[in-house]
């Protein structure tokens, strides 16, 4: 019987910690104190859900090689994320917009897409296909700073899509996106998961569809299961609270 396939994305006894106080002397708070683990496979999407503070983005952060894991690992198609390959296939869209604002779109999305290790001919290509993609075709010599918050995030989703890459990392993918921009999001998740990327989002809205959902509060996992195994065992409460942010418009 052959083993398993190793999984796209590997994260073991993830822990994270912040100073507090003045100067960093009021000691530590642990945002991800109880060592995580996470394994996506290849084609499978995975929601980590949880109430705002609970951790999510941070993990994201340590997940994409943007902050340190102050214990643990994270590997990415079986390379280090502190290593260029290991970065390179990766596609991360942060919460927010940290991305210059001075600079035009089109020629950001070029260099994230060198960044991605695409060639420059490629880079311009797919810079220019992907704002088309997200519906910013029109606004392609703008300057981010010259956006509004639903651009910016459709910016920051095109831009995590270049190269496709083999794990992709998505924080609260749906914040400020109206229906449009949703479907545009759906469908390239759709392409991922089609060509066998890993993908994990972050989210507070436990609506988004996914193959698992992983509870994370406090820094550490409340409950572990499919979407229809953690709405029947929360008695009811989170199918309610879905169906609520199902019915929000986007």
């Amino acid at each position: 019987m052959s083993a398993p396939p190793l999984p796209l994305l590997a994260a073991r006894a993830v822990q994270k910690a912040y100073p507090t106080g003045w100067l960093g002397l009021g000691g530590k708070q642990a945002i991800l104190g109880a060592g995580l683990d996470l394994d996506v496979a290849g084609g499978e999407r995975v929601l980590i859900a949880g109430p705002n503070g609970s951790g999510k983005s941070t993990l994201l952060r340590v997940l994409a090689g943007v902050e340190a894991a102050d214990a643990g690992s994270v590997t990415i198609a079986g390379h280090a994320i502190t290593t260029p390959t290991g970065r390179a296939a990766l596609g991360y869209a942060p919460d927010g917009a940290p991305f210059p604002m001075e600079l035009p779109a089109r020629a950001l999305m070029r260099l994230i897409g060198r960044f991605a290790g695409l060639s420059r001919r490629d880079a311009n290509a797919q810079g220019q296909a992907m704002l088309a993609r997200v519906g910013l075709e029109d606004a392609a010599t703008k300057t981010l700073a010259q956006f509004s918050k639903g651009m910016r995030r459709r910016f920051s989703l095109g831009q995590a899509f270049l190269g496709d890459p083999k794990v992709l990392l998505l924080d609260e993918p749906t914040d400020g996106l109206d229906a449009a921009g949703f479907l545009v999001l759906e469908e390239l998740l759709r392409e991922a998961r089609e060509r066998g990327a890993a993908v994990v989002l972050a989210s507070h809205v436990a609506a988004l569809d996914c193959d698992r959902v992983q509870i994370l509060l406090d820094g550490a996992w409340a409950r572990i299961g499919t979407r229809a195994e953690i709405l029947e065992a929360s008695g009811g409460l989170l199918h309610a609270y879905a169906d609520l942010m199902q019915a929000r418009p986007l």
